[in-house]
């Protein structure tokens, strides 16, 4: 919940939005390396653990598509 009192944050250009997480996601969930889906989304890492820190459930969706990165190297072993 924001606080009214406290100026709106404004939208960047190159927002981490919607189109960039999933690009992130599915790249993640391809490699299973933070850093190689972070530069496929066109974001730096930092921005990739600051967005975690804040929001749970993108936290949570990175922890899914490394799971299924996971999965993804057992099925070919």
């Amino acid at each position: 919940m924001t606080d009214p009192a406290l100026p709106a944050r404004k939208v960047r250009h190159d927002a981490f939005d919607g189109p960039r997480r999933r690009r992130f996601l599915d790249a993640l969930g391809k490699s299973g390396c933070l850093r190689d889906a972070a530069r496929v989304a066109g974001v730096s890492h930092q921005t990739v653990y600051n967005h975690q820190a804040r929001d749970p459930v993108f936290a949570r969706q990175c922890e899914v598509a490394l799971t299924m990165a996971g999965t993804d190297i057992e099925l070919h072993a």
